[in-house]
């Protein structure tokens, strides 16, 4: 037998996100949207996508950005999960265009957590004007994730690129793969070393080298909005073990501090 709670909280302008509970045997039929995109964040169980002709495995503590117009069906033996829609009449009227591709975002804790905090103050909030504030936040930090991430895809699907590159591209820029080194990413491929370096070169006209550093940049980036981990902690977590070396290739791709940076952004708390 099928379980399903539903939760809707609010309607307004638009504004609608769905925490649900299904149970063995969930299943929704296919459809699309035309006026909005549809993020969905699993917090707990599994979840399986038809998106187009793709089916999509989503992980526990993982974004799934569903665009505007893509037919969608949804499976599951059991899971606990938000879904939340981004108006695009909301986001035109900000500046903000999302990719029309599907993404698939592994999230830190830490952005869960905050994803989560939001909308629980949304859920109970009896103020109309505060639930749009916090649900416009909501779809300004989901669309910076969805962004930053999409930034690495762009201009990299080649269609005489390699499969195993395009799979690279897709598994580094999501957070599923998060290798220390070059040597790592290689094995991940299952190519040689000089094989990625030379083709990834020609492809990109970039180092995968510099690419993983970029990523764990930017990742580090990320955590001094959000976390209140120390500078330290989070140059460990993201891979440098060298403080003195990360403040140095922070401030290099930055032009700022990391403490300067944590100053300025730190618009999630």
């Amino acid at each position: 037998m099928r379980e399903i709670q539903w939760t809707h909280i609010g309607d307004k302008s638009q504004q609608q996100i769905h925490r649900m509970k299904v149970g063995q045997g969930y299943r929704f039929p296919s459809h699309k949207h035309s006026n909005f995109h549809e993020v969905v964040i699993l917090l707990e169980g599994d979840l399986i996508h038809k998106l187009q002709d793709d089916m999509v495995s989503q992980k526990e503590s993982s974004l799934l950005f569903i665009p505007s117009g893509s037919s969608h069906s949804l499976q599951s033996s059991g899971a606990l999960f938000l879904n939340i829609i981004l108006p695009l009449d909301w986001l035109y009227r900000g500046g903000i265009e999302l990719p029309n591709l599907k993404h698939l975002i592994v999230l830190e804790p830490e952005e869960l957590r905050y994803i989560s905090s939001l909308y629980d103050r949304y859920s109970i909030s009896s103020d109309e004007n505060l639930s749009h504030i916090v649900y416009f936040r909501l779809v300004l930090v989901l669309s910076e994730l969805i962004l930053r991430r999409a930034i690495h895809m762009d201009g990299h699907r080649d269609q005489d690129s390699p499969g195993w590159y395009l799979k690279a591209r897709s598994r580094l820029a999501s957070g599923e793969w998060q290798p220390e080194s070059v040597a790592q990413l290689a094995l991940l491929c299952n190519v040689t070393m000089e094989h990625l370096s030379r083709r990834w070169k020609e492809i990109s006209g970039d180092s995968p080298l510099h690419y993983l550093q970029d990523l764990k940049l930017e990742r580090a980036a990320r955590l001094l909005g959000i976390s209140n981990g120390t500078i330290d902690v989070i140059a460990q977590q993201v891979g440098y073990e060298s403080e003195a070396y990360f403040y140095r290739k922070f401030k290099e791709k930055f032009g700022i501090s990391p403490h300067q940076y944590r100053k300025q952004n730190r618009r999630y708390t």
